[in-house]
């Protein structure tokens, strides 16, 4: 059950929320993509991958601008993906294998972030960057964006300890290493902690954004 209740600051994020300008979306954007190729960085250089390839998205990160126009993340996923997961590999969420784990794992962050997001006041269906009028969770999407390395890596080690992905299975067993990414240790601008607290800096993060237009996200 997601703590939907009265949050005395709900009516007054909820008008900022719907007062956000276009520009303003846009830079916060640029914050999350950037965060997020930052974080797939670091999960590369945990499973030793390609110092070149590491170089590249470092470089691609300092190049998203405002909205991510030029459409740097899928530029930097792209990279990422091949690296972490080999070249053969395709991120699709109708496949089985890699691609079940992933979206249990990234399930279990949107519940967390929801959360989060909804404990500070904000209303999830309106977003940065998702606009979907038929998604509900538009914002979480938006903001669950840098937590999806951490599960990435969970997977890969999955991956690793069974050998052969073609019997990746979301067994229970799975599945409770992808719960325990809510423990997994993030690096922000508050220090080192747990994704669960790190969901709720960020979203934290952003109310003070909302009210303040030289405020920056902490993801």
């Amino acid at each position: 059950m997601l703590p939907y209740r009265g949050y005395y600051q709900q009516t007054g994020v909820l008008k900022q929320q719907i007062a956000l300008s276009e520009t303003r979306r846009k830079r916060l954007w640029q914050q999350i993509v950037r965060a997020k190729i930052a974080q797939q960085e670091q999960v590369l250089a945990q499973w030793q991958g390609d110092e070149h390839i590491r170089q590249a998205l470092r470089l691609l990160q300092q190049q998203v601008q405002s909205g991510d126009p030029h459409n740097i993340e899928a530029q930097a996923a792209r990279l990422y993906w091949q690296t972490l997961m080999g070249t053969a590999f395709r991120r699709d969420q109708q496949e089985p294998g890699i691609n079940a784990c992933l979206n249990y794992g990234y399930a279990v962050v949107r519940a967390a972030t929801a959360r989060a997001a909804i404990s500070v006041g904000l209303t999830p269906a309106l977003g940065i960057h998702h606009c979907n009028e038929s998604n509900a969770f538009a914002l979480i999407d938006d903001l669950m964006e840098p937590y999806r390395p951490a599960v990435d890596h969970v997977v890969r080690a999955v991956v690793g300890d069974i050998g052969e992905t073609a019997d990746l299975m979301v067994t229970p067993a799975v599945k409770k290493r992808l719960v325990a990414v809510l423990l997994h240790d993030c690096a922000g601008p508050d220090g080192i902690t747990p994704l669960m607290t790190a969901v709720r800096i960020l979203a934290s993060s952003l109310v003070a954004a909302l009210g303040e237009r030289n405020a920056s996200l902490k993801p």
